[in-house]
Protein backbone atom coordinates (compact mmCIF):
# COMPACT_ATOMS: atom_id res chain seq x y z
CA UNK A 1 0.00 0.00 0.00
CA UNK A 2 3.01 2.58 1.18
CA UNK A 3 4.74 1.65 -1.99
CA UNK A 4 1.63 2.00 -4.18
CA UNK A 5 0.86 5.65 -2.68
CA UNK A 6 4.57 6.81 -2.73
CA UNK A 7 4.59 6.23 -6.93
CA UNK A 8 1.14 7.82 -7.07
CA UNK A 9 2.90 11.14 -5.27
CA UNK A 10 6.05 10.61 -7.32
CA UNK A 11 4.13 10.56 -10.88
CA UNK A 12 1.56 13.33 -9.71
CA UNK A 13 4.96 15.71 -8.85
CA UNK A 14 6.40 14.77 -12.43
CA UNK A 15 3.18 15.32 -13.71
CA UNK A 16 2.64 18.81 -12.12
CA UNK A 17 5.74 20.15 -12.29
CA UNK A 18 9.20 18.57 -13.96
CA UNK A 19 9.89 20.64 -16.89
CA UNK A 20 11.21 17.31 -19.29
CA UNK A 21 12.63 19.81 -21.72
CA UNK A 22 15.13 21.90 -19.45
CA UNK A 23 14.91 19.24 -17.08
CA UNK A 24 13.99 21.02 -13.65
CA UNK A 25 11.48 21.26 -10.87
CA UNK A 26 11.59 25.07 -11.38
CA UNK A 27 14.94 26.18 -9.04
CA UNK A 28 17.88 25.03 -7.15
CA UNK A 29 15.75 24.28 -4.04
CA UNK A 30 13.27 22.30 -5.99
CA UNK A 31 15.84 20.27 -7.73
CA UNK A 32 17.34 19.34 -4.58
CA UNK A 33 14.23 18.27 -3.44
CA UNK A 34 13.40 15.92 -5.86
CA UNK A 35 17.17 14.30 -6.06
CA UNK A 36 17.75 14.03 -2.57
CA UNK A 37 13.93 12.06 -2.79
CA UNK A 38 14.45 10.12 -5.86
CA UNK A 39 11.87 12.01 -7.90
CA UNK A 40 13.70 12.42 -11.05
CA UNK A 41 13.44 9.58 -13.64
CA UNK A 42 16.67 7.15 -13.06
CA UNK A 43 17.87 8.37 -16.65
CA UNK A 44 17.14 12.29 -16.27
CA UNK A 45 19.17 12.19 -12.59
CA UNK A 46 22.37 14.12 -14.42
CA UNK A 47 20.44 16.10 -16.14
CA UNK A 48 18.47 17.16 -13.05
CA UNK A 49 21.72 17.52 -11.23
CA UNK A 50 23.04 19.78 -14.42
CA UNK A 51 19.95 21.79 -14.23
CA UNK A 52 20.68 22.15 -9.91
CA UNK A 53 24.46 23.36 -11.09
CA UNK A 54 23.05 25.81 -13.83
CA UNK A 55 21.68 27.52 -11.47
CA UNK A 56 24.29 28.66 -8.72
CA UNK A 57 26.43 28.89 -11.65
CA UNK A 58 24.03 31.65 -13.51
CA UNK A 59 23.52 33.55 -10.09
CA UNK A 60 27.13 34.03 -9.29
CA UNK A 61 27.65 31.08 -6.81
CA UNK A 62 24.91 32.51 -4.66
CA UNK A 63 22.82 29.97 -1.87
CA UNK A 64 19.06 31.90 -2.25
CA UNK A 65 17.84 29.09 -0.60
CA UNK A 66 15.75 29.04 3.42
CA UNK A 67 14.42 26.09 5.20
CA UNK A 68 13.73 23.83 2.52
CA UNK A 69 17.20 23.79 1.21
CA UNK A 70 18.85 21.29 2.77
CA UNK A 71 19.84 19.27 0.13
CA UNK A 72 21.31 22.05 -2.16
CA UNK A 73 24.59 21.38 -1.03
CA UNK A 74 24.62 17.43 -0.46
CA UNK A 75 23.19 17.37 -4.09
CA UNK A 76 25.35 19.45 -5.83
CA UNK A 77 28.31 17.36 -3.97
CA UNK A 78 26.56 14.14 -5.38
CA UNK A 79 26.00 14.62 -8.90
CA UNK A 80 30.00 16.08 -9.35
CA UNK A 81 29.58 19.50 -8.33
CA UNK A 82 31.32 19.78 -4.78
CA UNK A 83 33.61 22.30 -6.13
CA UNK A 84 30.82 24.57 -6.80
CA UNK A 85 29.24 23.61 -3.43
CA UNK A 86 32.23 24.92 -1.57
CA UNK A 87 32.39 27.79 -3.64
CA UNK A 88 28.83 29.20 -2.67
CA UNK A 89 29.66 28.24 1.06
CA UNK A 90 32.58 30.62 0.81
CA UNK A 91 30.99 33.56 -1.46
CA UNK A 92 31.42 36.15 0.28
CA UNK A 93 28.52 38.23 -1.37
CA UNK A 94 24.68 38.76 -0.55
CA UNK A 95 23.03 36.13 -0.11
CA UNK A 96 24.89 33.55 1.76
CA UNK A 97 26.06 32.28 4.61
CA UNK A 98 29.67 33.92 4.37
CA UNK A 99 28.38 37.17 4.07
CA UNK A 100 27.11 37.49 7.55
CA UNK A 101 30.71 36.32 8.26
CA UNK A 102 32.25 38.73 6.58
CA UNK A 103 30.29 41.94 6.73
CA UNK A 104 29.30 41.28 10.64
CA UNK A 105 31.67 38.73 11.92
CA UNK A 106 28.60 36.31 12.75
CA UNK A 107 29.79 33.36 14.50
CA UNK A 108 26.83 31.90 14.03
CA UNK A 109 24.19 31.09 11.78
CA UNK A 110 21.50 34.22 11.53
CA UNK A 111 18.42 33.71 10.33
CA UNK A 112 18.50 36.22 8.09
CA UNK A 113 22.31 36.82 6.39
CA UNK A 114 21.75 40.96 7.05
CA UNK A 115 21.69 42.89 10.34
CA UNK A 116 19.06 45.89 10.55
CA UNK A 117 20.35 47.16 14.50
CA UNK A 118 17.31 48.90 14.52
CA UNK A 119 15.29 45.31 13.99
CA UNK A 120 17.65 43.54 16.00
CA UNK A 121 14.98 41.63 18.06
CA UNK A 122 13.69 40.27 15.19
CA UNK A 123 15.48 37.41 14.30
CA UNK A 124 17.64 34.89 15.50
CA UNK A 125 20.98 35.45 15.81
CA UNK A 126 22.04 31.38 16.02
CA UNK A 127 19.02 29.88 13.84
CA UNK A 128 19.66 26.46 13.52
CA UNK A 129 17.58 25.95 10.45
CA UNK A 130 19.44 28.07 8.33
CA UNK A 131 22.53 25.89 9.02
CA UNK A 132 22.51 23.41 6.04
CA UNK A 133 26.18 23.35 5.67
CA UNK A 134 27.08 22.08 8.92
CA UNK A 135 25.49 18.68 7.95
CA UNK A 136 27.05 18.76 4.66
CA UNK A 137 30.14 19.38 6.25
CA UNK A 138 30.63 16.62 8.07
CA UNK A 139 28.45 14.34 6.05
CA UNK A 140 30.20 15.00 2.22
CA UNK A 141 33.32 17.22 2.81
CA UNK A 142 34.94 14.93 5.72
CA UNK A 143 32.80 11.88 4.27
CA UNK A 144 31.10 10.50 7.94
CA UNK A 145 28.03 9.02 7.20
CA UNK A 146 26.93 7.07 10.54
CA UNK A 147 23.88 5.09 11.23
CA UNK A 148 22.91 3.64 14.52
CA UNK A 149 24.70 0.44 12.96
CA UNK A 150 27.83 1.36 10.54
CA UNK A 151 29.73 4.20 9.51
CA UNK A 152 30.73 5.01 5.73
CA UNK A 153 33.77 7.14 4.82
CA UNK A 154 32.73 8.85 1.58
CA UNK A 155 34.50 12.12 1.28
CA UNK A 156 33.53 14.17 -1.59
CA UNK A 157 37.21 16.45 -2.08
CA UNK A 158 37.09 19.82 -3.53
CA UNK A 159 40.09 20.96 -5.63
CA UNK A 160 40.24 24.27 -3.65
CA UNK A 161 40.68 22.79 -0.11
CA UNK A 162 43.58 21.97 1.49
CA UNK A 163 42.74 19.83 4.37
CA UNK A 164 39.44 19.13 6.67
CA UNK A 165 38.90 17.25 10.33
CA UNK A 166 35.58 16.08 11.31
CA UNK A 167 35.18 13.41 13.82
CA UNK A 168 31.99 11.68 15.48
CA UNK A 169 31.65 10.19 18.63
CA UNK A 170 30.30 6.82 19.09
Amino acid sequence: WAAGLAERIRSAILDKTYDTENHTFGNGTQDSLALAFGIPPENDRAAVGRSLAKVYRENGKKFDGGFMSYHIYPQLAENGEVDLALDMLRNPNYPGLAWSIVHYDATTIWEKFTLDKKRREDRSLDHHAMNHPSAWLLTHLAGIQATYNRILLRPYIPKDLDWAKASVGT
